[in-house]
């Protein structure tokens, strides 16, 4: 909806533009569709009209009227030369029959071929074709021209009218239909250069750095040097010897060089002389080889560039490497160890809680602790039977979890343990006491050392764990 009066008519009167085009265009393609079999026939009226009305579809028709117009020139003409062969003509005209069958005059073609018929029509299509004036006295190539100059506005006498019938007979060129088209070529030194090509003349010119654009096989010279002096016109120096003058170099330095020539250093004619490497311009690429050095020495100088920091990186990493395969080839020890003394931390832990439970039960039996006589009595009891059975359980594994291979015959844990005094008998039950917290302390740190690297669960590696019973 149209938001104001204003919109509404503007959007009113855009529908009604549209309407009204799309009717005209339709009118215009009737129109067209009844001019399209007279103007491919060549009737000049239906041909006006139809350029008229649609250019692009007058010359559609226009075309295809000139290729009907070749087909029937053929076939009149092939039957004309063989006239004095009846078979072969009844032949090519049964061959041509559905072409002629397919125009509008269908209905008046006979199905036989009758020389009394059909040769004068074929003796009128050749003279039509020919350029002999026809019934109505007008050439049929110049009518086709006139029809084309008259559709493009052109009025016979004027400029453009003469320009278009010389284009015609090919007395001028033809407007090129775009500029001119840049590529690069590859000369015989492998480099590459700008070349330009003329649509309307087909030439290609090559752009060089000293002589500008050149003629393709022309005098340019591709190689990115000097041109060649041989040949070029010589004069005799104050030495009697011959001497060319490069033809490119300016008049005015040519006629100082012919005034003095020991000053520019020249060298008799035919002799070598070394102008150095060819400077290439911006126009001028690099050869294939000179562009592989170019990559080559550029990486090798960002290699140079770059290489401490590269060797310092990768010092860096072997070192990390290094230092994280020890600390895994630790950790792995560390964890063997740990799951091979695991069974014998357990038995400890075991044998401790049995030396807990036998002090506990000689201190609450009736049996005092008066001395030496006690204790002897106590060695007797189940008790204390218990309490040494116990203490024997442990030490061997005491002494395998502290040993060290390779440090001796006892190492320091082994001496620690040896000073370690286990509950006795003969001890003082509060004694015992502090001796049996001090072997849990031990084995607290030991199995807390071993069990260091395992996981924060508890579990070490295996499936088997560490518990204490306190």
């Amino acid at each position: 909806m149209a938001n104001n009066f204003a919109e509404a008519m503007q959007e009113g009167y855009a529908f009604g533009t549209r309407q009204r085009q799309e009717r005209e265009q339709a009118a215009r393609n009737a129109e067209l569709q009844g001019l399209a079999p007279l103007a491919i026939g060549g009737d000049v009226n239906a041909s006006n009209r139809a350029f008229a009305l649609d250019p692009k579809a007058a010359s559609a028709y226009q075309g295809q009227g000139d290729r009907l117009r070749g087909q029937l020139r053929g076939l009149a003409k092939s039957l004309k030369q063989s006239s004095n062969n009846p078979q072969l003509q009844a032949a090519l005209y049964r061959s041509a029959l559905p072409l002629l069958k397919a125009q509008s005059w269908g209905g008046d073609v006979p199905d036989e071929f009758d020389a009394a018929q059909v040769m004068p029509v074929a003796e009128q299509i050749l003279a039509m074709t020919d350029g002999v004036k026809t019934a109505n006295g007008v050439p049929a190539g110049f009518q086709q021209f006139q029809l084309t100059a008259e559709a493009a506005g052109l009025k016979p006498g004027t400029p453009e009218y003469q320009q278009a019938a010389r284009i015609a007979l090919g007395q001028e060129g033809r407007a090129a239909t775009g500029g001119f088209s840049f590529e690069m070529i590859r000369g015989a030194d492998g480099r590459e250069r700008p070349a330009r090509r003329d649509p309307r003349t087909g030439m290609v010119e090559v752009f060089s750095d000293s002589a500008g654009w050149t003629p393709l096989g022309g005098a340019g010279n591709l190689g990115g040097g000097r041109p060649s002096s041989l040949g070029n016109p010589t004069f005799t120096g104050p030495d009697g010897m011959p001497i060319a003058i490069d033809p490119l170099l300016p008049a005015e330095l040519q006629a100082q060089i012919r005034d003095n020539p020991a000053a520019f250093n020249a060298a008799p004619s035919g002799s070598s002389v070394d102008f150095g490497a060819a400077a290439t311009g911006l126009a001028t690429g690099r050869s294939p080889e000179e562009q592989a050095a170019l990559t080559t020495a550029a990486q090798e100088a960002a290699k140079l560039k770059y290489l401490p920091q590269v060797q310092a990186i990768q010092a860096n990493a072997a070192i990390a490497q290094t230092a994280g395969q020890e600390q895994a080839k630790s950790e792995a020890e560390r964890n063997a160890a740990a799951r091979t003394k695991a069974p014998q931390l357990l038995n400890v832990e075991r044998g401790l809680n049995r030396i807990d439970m036998a002090l506990q039960k000689l201190d609450q039996g009736v049996i005092g602790d008066t001395g030496p006589i006690d204790q002897y009595y106590k060695r007797f009891t189940p008790e204390g039977q218990e309490l040494d059975a116990a203490i024997g359980s442990i030490q061997n594994d005491m002494l395998a979890l502290t040993r060290v291979p390779g440090v001796g015959s006892q190492s320091d844990l082994e001496q620690k343990i040896a000073n370690l005094k286990y509950p006795s008998l003969a001890n003082d039950p509060a004694v015992n006491l502090r001796n049996l917290q001090q072997l849990r302390a031990f084995i607290k740190d030991l199995s807390e050392s071993l069990g260091r690297s395992q996981p924060a669960a508890g579990a070490a590696p295996g499936g088997w764990s560490i518990q204490r019973v306190e």
